[in-house]
């Protein structure tokens, strides 16, 4: 049986696949597909704010944050105005040229956590990569095939943070490359209904969160962290 957030994401999927298949092209380069996946997302984490939470604290798109020496968007953002991030997801849907530019968003993506964690270690810091099962391009099938297991493998160096304990999470030399959470899933949108894969468990592959779990711990961690405030339900 499906849980409410699971309902709600596949409902969402449903609306990517309109889009995708209507007009792979526009629905990439006008971000309604990569914004569907952020207003779910933004919407899963506010849905279990407690009323001190609504009060205290605010959610944003695309906010500018302080990272190390720099300054850069964080897609989504649970902020306090006056503290800084409580939570932070980074979200990037690649439709296209994967085998070609997969490596460099890696690098991009290291390169963020790294930042983040330097400048807001309490916080709970997370990121959602998105596949396709195959690329259409023109409304049609590409070439490109992707090899999704070796890109799971990559992006599960990437995750699994929120496991380590309460004093060794806030060193900068312990896993400063890791997210709490790193949700690494592909959809299939030929498939009627539409069917995705976000559990690599069976692969041997331990540091991704399937979409169910990542929303559930990055509100578990929350609570542990910043116990001292009931932020969420």
């Amino acid at each position: 049986m499906l849980t409410l957030i699971m309902e709600k994401f596949k409902l969402m999927l449903d609306d990517m696949k309109r889009l995708y298949l209507d007009d792979p092209e526009n629905a990439v380069r006008s971000k309604k597909m990569i914004g569907k996946l952020e207003n779910f997302l933004k919407e899963s984490i506010e849905d279990n704010l407690t009323d001190l939470g609504r009060k205290e604290l605010l959610i944003k798109n695309e906010l500018v944050l302080f990272q190390a020496e720099k300054e850069k968007n964080v897609d989504i953002a649970l902020i306090h105005p006056i503290n800084g991030p409580i939570i932070t997801i980074g979200v990037r849907s690649q439709m296209s040229s994967v085998a070609k530019n997969t490596l460099t968003y890696y690098q991009d993506i290291e390169g963020e956590c790294v930042g983040l964690q330097s400048r807001y270690p309490m916080s709970v810091h997370s990121y959602v990569y998105m596949h396709p099962k195959e690329i259409i391009a023109e409304g049609k099938l590409s070439k490109e095939k992707i090899n999704h297991i070796k890109y799971a493998r990559l992006f599960n160096s990437l995750g699994g943070r929120a496991k380590l304990n309460s004093l060794d999470y806030k060193s900068l030399i312990i896993n400063k490359t890791a997210f709490d959470y790193f949700t690494y899933f592909l959809v299939d949108f030929k498939s009627n209904p539409i069917n995705y894969k976000d559990n690599w468990s069976n692969d041997g592959i331990d540091n991704l969160s399937t979409i169910d779990n990542l929303i559930k711990g990055i509100i578990k961690t929350t609570k542990e962290r910043f116990h001292f405030k009931e932020y969420f339900i």
